[in-house]
């Protein structure tokens, strides 16, 4: 277990591209778990238990389907697997790290300047890894690795801040 959270700070660092992880149902099934699972855990600290369970399910839901789709159109079907257990396990990760940093920011109001750009450093961070891991899944420049991981950050807070998030 610790040489795979080794591999996945690797690739969460960039140094490590999603082709080192095994082609493996059980690794994306353990990684798709993980991600939900965190995402459990830091939407729960936002919402109510059972919208939280939802939010991460959407979230993961969202994963897969922009991964497999981006994919399928560069005729790169065959590394969904790894691309999504690269960015699922690599988003549970990060979000771990994160965890404290959003209870924080959930007890407090105002959000305190100093989490807010702890959370925006989360934020670019993240946008960091899926681009690296997304560019090489897709053999595209980093130019475009970023350009997509923008426009799955986008979509991503799109749904959520409509059925999640939208103001009554």
């Amino acid at each position: 277990m610790n040489v795979l959270v080794s591999v996945y700070w690797q690739i969460c660092t960039l140094r490590l591209g999603p082709d080192v992880l095994p082609r493996s149902g059980l690794l994306v099934l353990l990684a798709l778990g993980a991600h939900w699972a965190v995402g459990t855990l830091l939407e729960a600290a936002m919402l109510p238990p059972r919208q939280a369970v939802l939010a991460a399910v959407v979230a993961t839901l969202i994963m897969v389907g922009l991964t497999h789709a981006l994919l399928l159109a560069r005729g790169k079907a065959a590394r969904t697997g790894q691309t999504v257990a690269a960015l699922g396990g690599c988003d549970a990760l990060i979000g771990i790290l994160a965890w404290p940093l959003m209870l924080w920011m959930a007890e407090s109001d105002p959000t305190p300047l100093p989490a807010a750009l702890a959370w925006l450093g989360f934020m670019v961070w993240g946008i960091a890894i899926h681009s690296h891991i997304l560019r090489h899944a897709l053999g595209v420049s980093p130019l475009v690795g970023v350009a997509v991981a923008l426009g799955y950050r986008v979509v991503a807070l799109t749904v959520f801040g409509t059925f999640f998030y939208a103001e009554t």
